[in-house]
């Protein structure tokens, strides 16, 4: 199962999906600017398969998370 979520990391707002290795930042290289967008266009099953090519993860213990 994918895990989306949103979160802070030096200052800038994102979102991506959530691995056992740490964040999969997706929002640096899509064009919708916050999750919410990502899940109201229905976007996320896409994303989800998309999320594991080209992988740049953060670590999860850099970032805040976001409700």
């Amino acid at each position: 199962m994918t895990r989306f979520l949103s979160f802070s990391h030096q200052g800038r707002a994102g979102w991506g999906v959530q691995t056992d290795a740490g964040i999969i930042d997706l929002s640096a290289r899509e064009t919708f600017p916050t999750l919410r967008e990502v899940m109201e266009a229905g976007g996320h099953a896409r994303l989800g398969h998309r999320a594991f090519q080209d992988v740049e993860q953060v670590g999860a213990y850099l970032v805040a998370y976001l409700a």
